[in-house]
């Protein structure tokens, strides 16, 4: 199932900005970045992984990403 399919399923408003919350804290990216990386499903594999832990444990609250740049 892709980011995308599994965000157009959860059903309610609250269920879909609870979500997108956990997700745009966890990869630190804006709404509208989040927007267009679920409609063009344009995720790099980090983000990738960290979308799909909170899919997998939607209870658990994940700790940021830590970016480093050398």
């Amino acid at each position: 199932m892709s980011i995308f399919d599994y965000y157009k399923g959860l059903t309610g408003y609250k269920a879909k900005q609870e979500f997108r919350k956990k997700v745009m804290e966890r990869c630190d990216i804006s709404y509208p970045t989040f927007q267009l990386k679920v409609h063009n499903d344009t995720w790099t594999k980090l983000e990738r992984e960290a979308v799909e832990q909170i899919i997998n444990n939607p209870n658990k609250n994940p700790k940021p990403l830590i970016f480093y740049h050398p």
